[in-house]
């Protein structure tokens, strides 16, 4: 009894010391995912993105800085609704990467914007962030 035990236990640790790395992977798997949706010329891919990022909990700096970017030269050129729709999702999803490194954009952006909406959404942001 107690040398299948010894097994079980052996069979366990093998079994679960794997999973950190396979998490890591299905994560970065992830992370391309979201960066192929948020280069697509489909306004409304990006903006799907920016959704599903905001609910996924990742945290990786390379996607948040593509994202960054986005905002940034997207918020400067407001052309329509759907427009400031996609740019106020991607001031919601830059915020849940909980980094305070993204402050002083979505305050500049509260700031600054000609969108009263995208203004709104930058600021509230910055609360979740």
């Amino acid at each position: 009894m107690l040398k299948q035990t010894f097994f079980f236990l052996g069979i366990m640790g093998i079994f679960l010391s794997g999973l950190p790395a396979a998490a890591a992977s299905d994560r970065m798997a992830e992370v391309n995912k979201f960066t192929t949706m948020l280069e697509s010329d489909s306004l409304k891919t990006r903006i799907d993105a920016a959704k599903q990022i905001t609910r996924s909990g990742l945290t990786d700096p390379g996607l948040f800085n593509i994202i960054q970017e986005k905002l940034l030269t997207g918020s400067a050129h407001l052309s329509n609704s759907k427009h400031v729709d996609e740019m106020s999702w991607m001031c919601k999803a830059l915020a849940s990467s909980g980094n305070m490194e993204y402050l002083e954009t979505l305050t500049n952006i509260g700031a600054t914007s000609t969108s009263e909406k995208l203004k709104h959404y930058a600021r509230k942001s910055l609360g979740n962030l």
